[in-house]
């Protein structure tokens, strides 16, 4: 499951002029942007089942946007801590640009969010299963549906809702992530969790842990 096709018109004057208002009334408000100024999603510029190379992204926040009659701002909240509804993205996202301009993996611990910074950490947990994982921000999204967040494939996997599409999710923010795309910080987290297979019984290191059966990509 995803999100809609992104459709990057607004969806009447009248919406528009309410959203270009409210925008006025923030501080430190830039100009409304109608359309979102990220990098093109574009073609795929990795195939299904090859590697995908990490970082390669820039680092930056964004101003306010409007997607789908909406109005998100984003902006750097070192408070942010949400409770909501999460979805992962489909394997036609893999192998495509992100918001930011790195390369989505469906396999990695990744995920999209509207108004965080890129590349950010976050903790996200499934309230169903009470599983947890530390995941990469680097894409803008969703932007419908009142979800919160949409994660990868891999990530639904491990926190137990793939076969569903949906979970109850709590997103907590934990620090900027780094440009070149190490994922030791969220490896070495997910290593120590109870619902991942080891290859020891007391694995120290990310490297000794193996995850659950990655999806099989296309």
């Amino acid at each position: 499951m995803s999100a809609s096709p992104i459709n990057y018109r607004d969806r009447s004057l009248a919406a528009l002029a309410l959203l270009a208002l409210t925008c006025t009334a923030l501080t430190s408000c830039s100009p409304l942007a109608t359309s979102l100024d990220l990098a093109p999603r574009g073609e795929r510029v990795v195939a299904p089942g090859a590697p995908v190379p990490p970082g390669g992204g820039r680092r930056f926040i964004g101003r306010p946007y409007v997607m789908l009659g909406r109005l998100f701002v984003p902006a750097k909240d070192e408070t942010y801590d949400r409770i909501g509804t999460g979805a992962w993205m489909a394997p036609e996202f893999h192998g495509r640009r992100t918001a930011n301009g790195e390369i989505h993996d469906g396999t990695a611990l990744v995920a999209a969010h509207p108004t965080l910074p890129l590349p950010s950490y976050v903790m996200v947990r499934n309230l169903e299963t009470g599983r947890s994982l530390v995941v990469r921000i680097n894409d803008r999204g969703p932007f419908n549906d009142d979800r919160l967040i949409d994660v990868s494939e891999q990530v639904a996997e491990l926190l137990g809702f793939r076969r569903s599409g949906l979970a109850r999710l709590r997103v907590s923010y934990l620090r900027p992530a780094p440009l070149d795309g190490n994922q030791s910080y969220e490896l070495h987290y997910l290593a120590m969790q109870p619902f991942v297979r080891c290859a020891r019984p007391e694995p120290r290191t990310a490297t000794e842990c193996r995850a659950l059966p990655r999806p099989a990509w296309r």
